[in-house]
Parts: C-alpha cells; sequence; structure tokens
C-alpha cells in the first residue's frame, strides 16, 4: 500500500514454508529504531542462509523450508520522516503538523501518522474503550501521540495491514516497539492457552519480562486487533529502554536480545 503522503508500505517475505508469520515495526513514528532492527535482521538472516548456515543453532535452510516470515519493517514511514528529518520532505499537512506539535520545537519525539493520527490506536479492538481513555488523556483531536482518530480503521496505513493480515493467515504475529524490555501478550483474556508457553518461550530467549500494558496502551493496537480477530497469539515486543527515540548506542543490544527471538518465533 502507500501512506498517507504516498510513500510505500514495504513488504518483505522469507521463505517458502506452509507455516506463515508476520513481523512488523514503527507503527510510531519516534520508535524507527526497530526498522533497524528488522531490517538487519533481515540482512544476516539472508547472509547466512545464501551459505547454508546457522545462527545460534538454527538451521536457516530448514526455517526456509518451513516457513514464510512476511515483514513490514515500517509501518508509518511518514510519520518516521517526520520524526527524523523534519518537514522538509512532508508534502501533506505541514501548517497542521505544526500546530499538532504544540510547544515542541522539532518533531523528534512525533509518534503518529502525518494525518495526526496514532496508528497502534486505530486499530477495530477495544475501540470505543480507547476513546474514553483518550478523553481522560484530554486528546481532543489530532496530535503528536495518543489521538486514535474518529473511527477505527480509518488510516490508509491501518487498512493496509489489516488487507495484508486477513489475506495472510499468519500463525503468529510481532509488533515490535520501544521501549520497556517486556513483552505484552494479552488481550481481554481473549488470547488461546498456547499463547503465554510461546509468551515464556520468547522472554527465554530475549531476557524480557511479560507484562500486561497500563490502560492507555491496552486497547485498539495492531497486536490486539490480531487477538480479537483470529484467537491467534499474537505479541508486542517492547525494546531498549530509556526516553523514545532511543539513542543508536542502544541498537547492538537491542538486536542481541532479539536476534533468536525472532528466530524462534518463525519455528515454534
Amino acid at each position: 500500500g502507500k501512506s498517507v503522503d504516498g510513500r510505500s508500505l514495504y513488504m518483505i517475505s522469507i521463505g517458502e514454508g506452509r507455516k506463515k508469520v508476520g513481523y512488523n515495526s514503527s507503527h510510531h513514528a519516534n520508535e524507527w529504531i526497530t526498522s533497524s532492527l528488522l531490517m538487519s535482521w533481515i540482512e544476516n538472516f539472508s547472509s547466512i542462509y545464501s551459505l547454508k548456515g546457522y545462527i545460534r543453532g538454527y538451521n536457516t535452510v530448514d526455517i526456509w523450508a518451513n516457513t514464510i516470515i512476511e515483514i513490514v519493517p515500517m509501518v508509518n514511514p511518514d510519520g518516521v520522516e517526520l520524526a527524523v528529518n523534519g518537514l522538509d520532505n512532508i508534502s501533506k499537512n505541514k501548517d497542521k503538523l505544526i500546530s499538532w506539535n504544540k510547544d515542541n520545537k522539532d518533531f523528534n519525539n512525533w509518534k503518529a501518522n502525518i494525518n495526526g493520527v496514532d496508528l497502534n490506536r486505530n486499530y477495530p479492538a477495544g475501540f470505543k474503550m480507547y476513546k474514553n481513555i483518550e478523553n481522560e488523556l484530554g486528546i481532543r483531536g489530532p496530535s503528536s501521540a495518543f489521538y486514535a482518530g474518529d473511527s477505527p480503521a480509518s488510516q490508509i496505513e491501518v487498512k493496509s495491514m489489516i488487507n495484508l493480515t486477513k489475506s495472510s493467515n499468519y500463525r503468529l504475529v510481532l509488533a515490535y516497539h520501544t521501549q520497556g524490555q517486556v513483552i505484552y501478550w494479552t488481550y481481554k483474556e481473549l488470547q488461546s492457552k498456547e499463547v503465554y508457553t510461546i509468551a515464556k518461550a520468547l522472554s527465554k530467549v530475549s531476557g524480557y519480562e511479560l507484562d500486561k500494558p497500563n490502560d492507555e496502551a491496552s486497547y485498539a493496537g495492531y497486536k490486539d486487533w490480531f487477538i480479537k480477530e483470529f484467537g491467534k497469539p499474537g505479541y508486542t515486543i517492547e525494546v531498549g529502554k530509556g526516553v523514545n527515540p532511543l539513542p543508536i548506542n542502544q541498537f547492538n543490544t537491542i538486536y542481541e536480545n532479539n536476534e533468536e527471538l525472532l528466530l524462534l518465533a518463525a519455528c515454534i
């Protein structure tokens, strides 16, 4: 698909097996380090696969033969462009973006897309519940963060993710975010029994604790919608520690923590 500002939404497919899993990152603009994580993992996996090699004991040839891994490394390319480079290469909503950013001098902490909608609050899973929380937060319209939009799946980026997911029959999904070094694995107790077993395995190989999000992050996210829609395992992986956007000097640690998690999720 395309973003609001006309940027391509790319999906990279690895493997040719019968099982399919989906990974995505950068729903939130200031969490762009997650795109670097997935792109680096793709590069490393592909390089080792070309040599018929192993990564952390996992046979890349076997993974390729048994699983298709579909990766959307940047769900919100307009927002990332805005957060990293400012307004220069943005063609739509420039004046509005300045007003929505309120008193901030730059856009490096921008989370939303360039319609001022938080994409990970725009999915049709507990949308009305989140709108009540949004009201409590004092969000009254488009903003740098936390505004869910007027209606669920109103944003083109979210529609593209929904269409891809519905057509893919994923066995499980991982949605990458920052920060906290935790794994969110529940949605309103709708998850299947195996979700916790898989979550514990992902926690063990990454060192990330299992957790439940606070109220403002409990509804209308991609992982929430996937669990609600399909009743299959869905996980939000919160990488790194600190204040978003995380500094690039955390990248090596983030990659080290997640390399095996990404391999295991393709096999489990």
